[in-house]
């Protein structure tokens, strides 16, 4: 998520907990705490991938927790009222950063929350990096609760998120039996799945499977009122694995980048039908259905790999699809009734 909604989350709820006893170092410590977790995003090791793939990574993981609510809370020990409060300030600072890599575990990227222990990237798929429904509950509560010194209003604002993401778990289900609906009106047993919400709501998805080594991709939109309508795949793409490259004129370092991008994308990866040279994540396209990644690796005509990325394509009028993706049901249709025989594998269409 953005630094915005986490800094208001973990002020909120830090100042929910300990506001009547700290005042407004509850949720300063909250708030700052909550944002330091993201400033991996300075992390340079001179490898442009490996830098990517920091993000969300030791930082996020619960076992740090402690170690980051004690640096947040030493910014605050300049004040002498901090200082007077040590213990409780620590303790807003626990509860701040806490609620960083759980709030970013919601969301498709992937979160490194048990590491060192599993390297499994956490990925709930239940909210967008970016929803401004959500931010607003958080922020509005936060200053409302500030501003009325009330501890009350940051726990209604505090229910008020968690009843939101508990929402986006009914919505994600709702997606999910559509995408099997979609699915099984193929003919095609889902070797796995992942649906994933849109930019800005969650309202609109992104449904991906894999069938015979073919990844397919549908665009599922499900309304609060009203029944749930998709935009159906446009076409497969073959699904890479790290014995595909050995064929090609590559070295260690390029398959170790590889191997490394596989772990991120979870193994959702495909060339780009519009740039074969590139290595797609293919969880992620501008088009709901389409099979274009956002990013990836370009391969090129060297064998040193790089990380290429097409998000100018979410900009412009990408944010105006967006939008009507997430109040109109255009270019939707309604999900097709399943075959008798759904369930049993067929040939994949040309």
């Amino acid at each position: 998520m953005d630094n915005v909604t986490h800094i208001a989350l973990g002020g909120v709820l830090a100042y929910a907990c300990f506001g009547k006893k700290i005042g407004r170092f509850a949720w300063l410590a909250g708030g700052i705490a909550a944002t330091i977790p993201d400033l991996d995003v300075f992390i340079k090791t001179g490898d442009v991938i490996v830098d990517r793939l920091m993000h969300r990574h030791f930082s996020h993981s619960l076992l740090v927790i402690p170690v980051i609510a004690l640096v947040a809370a030493a910014v605050l020990m300049f004040f002498q009222r901090a200082r007077d409060n040590y213990k409780t300030v620590f303790l807003a600072a626990t509860v701040g950063v806490a609620t960083h890599g759980l709030l970013d575990a919601f969301t498709s990227y992937g979160t490194l929350l048990f590491w060192p222990f599993n390297y499994t990237r956490v990925a709930w798929d239940t909210i967008a990096v970016i929803d401004p429904i959500f931010t607003l509950i958080v922020l509005v509560g936060l200053i409302v609760a500030t501003r009325k010194r009330s501890e009350k209003v940051a726990r209604v604002a505090v229910a008020l998120a968690v009843a939101y993401l508990g929402l986006g778990f009914v919505q994600h289900e709702r997606a999910a039996a559509a995408q099997r609906t979609l699915a099984e009106s193929r003919g095609h047993i889902m070797e796995r799945s992942r649906v994933t919400p849109q930019l800005g709501s969650i309202l609109v998805w992104r449904g991906m499977y894999e069938f015979e080594g073919k990844l397919y991709a549908d665009g599922i939109r499900t309304p609060f009122l009203g029944s749930t309508v998709a935009r159906p795949s446009s076409g497969p793409v073959q699904r890479l694995a790290v014995e595909d490259l050995r064929p090609l004129p590559v070295d260690d370092r390029t398959e170790l980048a590889f191997e490394r991008f596989a772990w991120f994308t979870d193994g959702w990866i495909a060339r780009s039908p519009g740039r074969p040279e590139v290595i797609g994540d293919m969880r992620y396209s501008s088009e709901l259905e389409g099979v274009e990644p956002l990013w990836g690796l370009a391969l090129e005509n060297t064998i040193k790999p790089r990380w290429t990325s097409n998000t100018d394509r979410i900009r412009g009028d990408g944010i105006a699809r967006l939008w009507k993706q997430m109040v109109s049901n255009e270019g939707f249709e309604p999900l097709p009734r399943t075959r008798p025989n759904a369930g049993e594998a067929t040939a994949a269409p040309q």
